[in-house]
């Protein structure tokens, strides 16, 4: 029993290497759910503590925004002039400069800057990490990944949620944005021990590094087959637009435009910031906690829908 043990577990990759992949995934939602739960119920305590208007208050909320849709516009370039793990570097670093500048913030102003930055930062990460992953993962989970940081997302507004009914009395708003800097520092630190991407290195011409790299997550055993596969898709070059709205890939390509649209024209904003809302309808703040798990059905379910209608 022992001997087929050893020897079923034989060239298999070390179990931490795939807790790191994981570790990226879970991270890089964390890095966008933890901030939209936490703002929410910060916004009254900002407005007091800068005497600011509403309009001020609202631009401080959303123009992480405008820095995530930068973020994930240059993630894909970033990532394939540094590598992923670099984009990833590149994403925790500003994420956590972006934390700390709008946790002392002496004025509104320089708040609307770290947010910018800070929302940079979480549009790399949005990229470069669901990237990593799909690039270092075994086959049998990259699916289970999507899961994986739709849930971490959702998870970590949940968090925000609670850490702003728990502690809601003075400046502590300031502790709870400052606390974010936790996940960045622990997105940092995951990417300085794991390989690059083996496709990054193939791109590269380094296939020594890229054989390790895939021997750190995959079996030995499949190490050519998977460096050969990878040599193929480089080869083939990158797809045109003419491909990617073939009649082969329409009905895909509507189902995820269909879903974002869906999403954002359910008003799930407003339902995500709403704590305060909810007090201006005179809600409980019992009730903003219960918006989270919404939040998270709305999720889940359209999780649901993309792995059905994919199958």
């Amino acid at each position: 029993m022992a001997a087929s043990g050893a020897k079923r577990g034989r060239g298999r990759p070390p179990r931490r290497n795939l807790v790191a992949v994981l570790s990226i995934v879970v991270l890089s939602g964390a890095l966008f759910g933890y901030d939209q739960g936490v703002i929410s119920g910060a916004l009254r305590d900002i407005r007091q503590t800068f005497d600011a208007n509403t309009f001020a208050v609202e631009v401080a909320a959303s123009w992480v925004t405008p820095g995530a849709l930068v973020g994930a516009l240059l993630g894909g370039h970033l990532a394939d002039r540094i590598g992923r793990r670099g984009a990833l570097w590149v994403a925790a670093t500003a994420f956590g400069l972006g934390t700390i500048a709008q946790a002392f913030a002496p004025v509104i102003g320089v708040m609307f800057g770290a947010r910018l930055i800070l929302g940079l930062g979480i549009g790399v990460a949005s990229v470069a990490g669901p990237m990593y992953a799909a690039e270092a993962a075994p086959e049998r989970i990259r699916g289970s990944l999507l899961a994986v940081y739709q849930f971490s997302t959702t998870f970590a507004i949940f968090i925000g949620y609670l850490a702003d009914e728990l502690f809601e009395a003075g400046n502590s708003w300031r502790y709870l944005l400052a606390a974010a800097v936790l996940l960045g520092s622990a997105l940092a630190l995951v990417t300085t021990v794991i390989p690059d991407s083996a496709v990054w290195y193939v791109g590269r011409g380094d296939k020594r590094r890229a054989e390790a790299s895939l021997k750190a997550t995959v079996p030995q055993q499949k190490v050519p087959e998977r460096l050969h596969a990878i040599e193929e898709n480089l080869a083939a070059g990158k797809a045109g637009w003419r491909e990617v709205l073939s009649r082969q890939w329409r009905r895909p390509l509507a189902l995820g435009v269909g879903l974002a649209l869906f999403q954002q024209l359910t008003g799930i904003n407003g339902i995500i910031y709403s704590p305060r809302s909810h007090n201006s309808f005179r809600f409980r703040v019992s009730d903003s906690m219960r918006s989270g798990e919404a939040y998270g059905r709305l999720i889940r379910h359209k999780h649901d829908l993309c792995l059905q209608i994919a199958s």
